[in-house]
């Protein structure tokens, strides 16, 4: 998963879609809003966050280019999302996005970019 963080002024799309071409070099052809939030408790801040999550299309023979804030990237299936990612609000996140996709049911209303 790609994440960053929002600066002043930027709404939450925008700054995803910026996060995705910063870290791994895409220009989505499809970008939508994932319809659940992101919610967990960040000791650090004592803070609870609430963070809207989206999902982008990548062409079938993309291969990212990282920036220097990641070392190495790896395609896994929806089978190993509990193996591979370890924060249980960004499994549910990803088993959704498959499960949506999968069944086609990406709703007009949550689409960014066509």
């Amino acid at each position: 998963m790609v994440g960053g963080k929002v600066k002043e002024n930027e709404d939450y799309a925008d700054a995803a879609l910026r996060e995705i071409q910063e870290e791994i070099q895409l220009t989505p052809s499809f970008f939508w809003v994932v319809p659940s939030v992101n919610t967990f408790f960040e000791a650090k801040t004592n803070q609870i966050l609430h963070i809207p999550a989206f999902a982008a299309k990548a062409p079938d023979s993309f291969s990212p280019t990282l920036d220097d804030e990641h070392t190495q990237y790896k395609w896994i299936s929806v089978s190993q999302i509990s193996t591979h990612i370890f924060w249980p609000e960004q499994q549910r996140l990803m088993k959704m996005i498959a499960t949506i996709v999968q069944n086609g049911h990406v709703v007009t209303e949550w689409v960014l970019k066509p």
